[in-house]
């Protein structure tokens, strides 16, 4: 390993340091201090535009799980409505958000606003623990000195660190496809009964949660397939053993989704249409990409490429080139397998099925993982073939891109899922050519401030550029909770206060109206507030 400085060795610093007298463990460290930010953070967030639908659809689990024997699971829930088995809403999650909801009644809670936090509770202890799995995977390919920058790019990650109190379906989709890597490859080395048990839950559980964990059911197929070609390890992943994985897999999310029951194979065909093809059922207006209001929802092949360069921490993407390069180089068959897979195989099946985006690259926070994990990659082997003042000077520019992405997540928190990098010029050059706030997440400071600056008594009319059911769910949030009885949502001709988050479409000519105030992230305005004319705050 190169020394930095005299008696200083990178290595042995990032696993241990010496604090008054105790020798601590830097990733112990490093996940306790993440766990003690999470705590401490969790509710200053608002809520996501799904809240409402993944209510429904938790509530409407958790009656189906109560009642197995019932022929229509969810057509006999009471608050199903208008969903149905066309709605892509029944794709996200039915187990994971039916264990919030029983766990919020287990602890009793039964305010909306104890719920939310919660669930933003909930979902950042998942990602937390997808964390610490991320680091358990870096075993396999980075050297003790570098095994935490994978976890570190995961946490570093501005899009990333935010949703995961607020973004549940895209947050526990990556969680679980951390987890489905992790069993796979705690199987591979030391194949067991208990460790393929593990496997297959945690695939079926992850399948579940997301139709793209789909994805780690095919990785570990292909692994087997390819280790049974090759003759090595056929002890791992034997023919029966392939297929009795994929009827555990099945059977696991047979088991934990109820809208199965009725008819697996038929319902799980509709499902994966509806996945393909949901756009067809939205009505939400075009969206913003390169200044140009794009209508439909099969933006450019590039559109999903383009929005990670443009999000992700500058200094994250510099490795991740070399770290492809050398991954070719120097890794073995079955970690090359998993990091291709894992990462390009999803972004060109996208291209080729000409898959539904929108709203940036959130349907693929579950490749960047493996993104990090290559750039990890990047830095280690670059890092290890300089000198030692080529050495100190790639450390020094690790630690300041780091550190200037770090400061804009303490600087702009709670709108870290804003962040746009210096390749577009930083959240200024995003402005009028990229969507900000395009979750709505700063709804709830400003209702909170309408609202605060009203008349001390009467209703506070206020109009809500799309997402008026949004507008609604943040009520809850508001403090004192008596405000959000005073709020009520009216159409244009009756609203005193209009509101917009600037996103999908150009709002309707409020020019006629004054602002009243903008809710900044770097001098940029994420959120819009007017006030109708001669009427003053």
């Amino acid at each position: 390993m190169v020394p930095i400085l005299p008696s200083f060795q990178f290595e042995r610093t990032l696993n241990k340091i010496r604090f008054l007298g105790y020798q601590i463990s830097i990733p112990v460290l490093f996940f306790a201090v993440l766990l003690v930010i999470g705590t401490a953070v969790f509710r200053d967030y608002g809520v996501d535009v799904d809240e409402t639908d993944n209510q429904i659809y938790a509530q409407c689990t958790l009656e189906a799980f109560s009642n197995p024997f019932s022929k229509q699971p969810y057509s006999d829930c009471s608050v199903w409505k208008d969903m149905s088995d066309k709605n892509h809403q029944i794709t996200h999650t039915p187990a994971l958000l039916a264990s919030e909801l029983l766990l919020e009644r287990s602890l009793g809670i039964k305010t909306p606003r104890q719920a939310i936090l919660l669930k933003h509770v909930f979902s950042f202890f998942i990602f937390w623990l997808a964390v610490v799995s991320l680091y358990f995977i870096s075993h396999r390919f980075l050297s003790p000195a570098y095994r935490l920058l994978p976890s570190f790019f995961l946490v570093i990650c501005p899009r990333l660190f935010g949703a995961s109190f607020y973004l549940y379906v895209d947050v526990w989709a990556l969680s679980f496809f951390i987890f489905g890597i992790l069993t796979l490859i705690r199987f591979i080395e030391k194949p067991s009964r208990s460790r393929f048990i593990w496997h297959c839950i945690v695939s079926g559980f992850g399948l579940g949660v997301r139709l793209t964990g789909l994805i780690v059911t095919a990785i570990t197929l292909g692994v087997g397939v390819i280790e049974s070609i090759h003759k090595k390890n056929k002890r791992a992943m034997p023919p029966f053993r392939m297929v009795l994985y994929s009827a555990s897999v099945f059977l696991v999310l047979f088991l934990i989704w109820p809208l199965l029951w009725s008819g697996p194979i038929q319902k799980l065909s509709a499902a994966i249409y509806s996945t393909a093809a949901f756009h067809k059922n939205l009505h939400f207006g075009p969206y913003l990409y390169f200044g140009q209001w794009l209508k439909g929802f099969s933006p450019p092949w590039h559109y999903n490429l383009i929005s990670m360069l443009l999000t992700l921490p500058p200094i994250t993407i510099l490795f991740f080139g070399p770290g492809v390069y050398f991954s070719l180089k120097t890794l073995p068959r079955f970690e090359n397998i998993l990091l291709f897979t894992w990462f390009f195989v999803p972004l060109i099946l996208a291209v080729i099925l000409k898959t539904t985006l929108y709203d940036g690259w959130r349907h693929f926070y579950f490749i960047y993982p493996a993104f990090a994990l290559f750039s990890a990659i990047g830095f280690e082997k670059v890092h290890s073939k300089m000198n030692q003042w080529g050495a100190r000077f790639l450390i020094g520019l690790m630690t300041v891109g780091l550190l200037w992405t770090l400061k804009f997540m303490v600087v702009s928190h709670p709108y870290e899922g804003t962040y746009y990098n210096l390749f577009v010029g930083g959240m200024k050059g995003a402005f009028g050519r990229f969507p900000l706030d395009e979750r709505g997440i700063s709804f709830r400071e400003g209702l909170q401030r309408i609202a605060e600056a009203s008349k001390p008594a009467g209703d506070i009319l206020v109009n809500v550029y799309m997402y008026t059911r949004l507008a609604s769910d943040e009520l809850h949030l508001l403090n004192p909770d008596s405000l959000s009885e005073r709020v009520k949502f009216v159409d244009e001709s009756k609203a005193e206060f209009f509101m917009t988050n600037l996103t999908r479409t150009v709002p309707i000519n409020w020019a006629q109206h004054a602002l009243v105030f903008s809710i900044d992230v770097e001098g940029t305005p994420i959120l819009k507030v007017y006030r109708r004319t001669n009427l003053q705050i």
